[in-house]
């Protein structure tokens, strides 16, 4: 049994369990650091049609976010040239670093890897974020480890939540 969990889809889940906002994530675009795009640092929205893109699977928080920012900019992600889907963003970051495509990660993910080794780009007028919430059952009482742990991680003057 769960008793605390992360999650960036509290929609999917039943009254009983409450969410609380733990972080804002940036969700970013990124390529291979000798891609074209990596000097430039923007592109058009519509340059996104003609580049192999590597995706996270459809239920992922990160797919949704690009989804909808991608929609709101009158670009369907279904109409993309999509190569690849993932199980996790570390693994799309190592496809990109690869040069097998572009591909929609956390900023949390871009800043764990070997730096230099992709290339953020900006898509003009498009700015995406998911928010990460962490979650616990209602109805199933926690250990005092386990109520320390999320005071913890819910305090707002947590200096490690500010570095997130």
């Amino acid at each position: 049994m769960v008793i605390i969990a992360f999650s960036s889809t509290p929609d999917e889940f039943n009254e009983n369990i409450e969410f609380l906002k733990f972080i804002s994530d940036p969700v970013v675009l990124i390529a291979p650091p000798n891609h074209p795009w990596a000097a430039r640092g923007e592109i058009e929205v519509e340059e996104l049609r003609k580049a192999p893109l590597i995706l996270r699977e459809a239920s992922a928080g990160t797919y949704r976010v690009a989804r909808l920012g991608l929609a709101n900019l009158g670009v369907n992600i279904e109409s993309l040239r999509v190569i690849l889907t993932m199980g996790n963003s570390e693994s799309i970051s190592i496809a990109v670093q690869q040069g097998l495509g572009v591909g929609f990660v956390s900023r949390m993910v871009v800043k764990r890897i070997q730096p230099g080794s992709v290339a953020v780009v900006q898509i003009r007028g498009l700015e995406l974020s998911q928010d990460i919430f962490i979650c616990q059952h209602r109805l199933h009482p926690m250990l005092r480890v386990q109520t320390a742990f999320w005071d913890f991680a819910t305090n707002p003057e947590n200096p490690i939540l500010k570095n997130l």
